[in-house]
């Protein structure tokens, strides 16, 4: 037998509140998802070695080499360990004018 206090506490939570509980139910599975994903997939982004180069240039310019890249941070080719410092256009000159104070 079913419980009738049940079917009355059933019965109670209008259709509304269920479509709600239902959009609530989605929206906390899809943001965990998402966050779950990104943690996965990006990059450090805070990490300079792994394709930051506007701090890198910014570091040569506040240092006084110029619109440049150190050949040890190079990402794209094999680095470099000599301490030169490298010509460059991978990034935009406004921004890392900005960081280089």
């Amino acid at each position: 037998m079913v419980d009738r206090s049940l079917l009355k506490t059933v019965k109670l939570i209008s259709s509304k509140q269920k479509y709600a509980l239902c959009r609530l139910t989605a929206i906390l599975i899809s943001v965990a998802t998402v966050g779950r994903t990104c943690f996965q997939v990006l990059p450090d982004w805070r990490n300079p070695n792994l394709g930051f180069e506007a701090y890198w240039i910014a570091k040569a310019l506040a240092a006084g080499n110029g619109y440049s890249f150190p050949s040890e941070g190079r990402w794209l080719f094999d680095p470099v360990y000599d301490g030169s410092f490298h010509p460059t256009a991978w990034a935009d000159p406004v921004y890392t004018f900005i960081l280089a104070g």
